[in-house]
């Protein structure tokens, strides 16, 4: 507002939308999404992990002979591990769902990312498991 040679300001002038928003973490989720689902499809092998609790004292090397045959194996590679990697993609894409959606209520989100997540996590490992497929077929 212009009021003869003095200029006012007021707060509504500076408001401005959040730097890190819901459009923000929407696209990370997504991103990340869309990097978990190429490993599942391409059956891309877990790293081995050694934790607090557990000791493995070649984890780094287990992952890196888990790679090392994954790119030795010739023709298409099979994995146990793209449930986990699926699972993760579905998850990431419904909590990018979810971050767009405020309004939908506690309960719906956590069913529309635990329910396809978990399913995955659980029913695709049984049904690899009941068919006899081995967990990997390039190890």
């Amino acid at each position: 507002m212009r009021t003869g040679s003095v200029d006012r300001v007021s707060i509504p002038d500076f408001d401005v939308e959040p730097v890190v928003g819901p459009r923000f973490w929407a696209v990370v989720l997504g991103v990340a999404s869309a990097v978990t689902g190429v490993l599942a499809i391409i059956g891309w092998p877990m790293p081995v992990i050694s934790g607090r609790y557990s000791s493995e004292p070649h984890a780094w090397a287990r992952t890196v002979q888990g790679v090392q045959d994954w790119f030795a194996h010739d023709g298409w590679r099979m994995s146990g591990t793209s449930w986990i990697f699926g699972a993760l993609a579905i998850a990431a894409l419904a909590g990018a769902v979810v971050v767009l959606r405020p309004a939908w209520s506690g309960g719906r989100t956590s069913l529309l990312v635990v329910g396809p997540a978990g399913a995955m996590l659980v029913v695709g490992p049984v049904v690899q498991w009941a068919l006899g497929l081995p967990w990997s077929n390039y190890g």
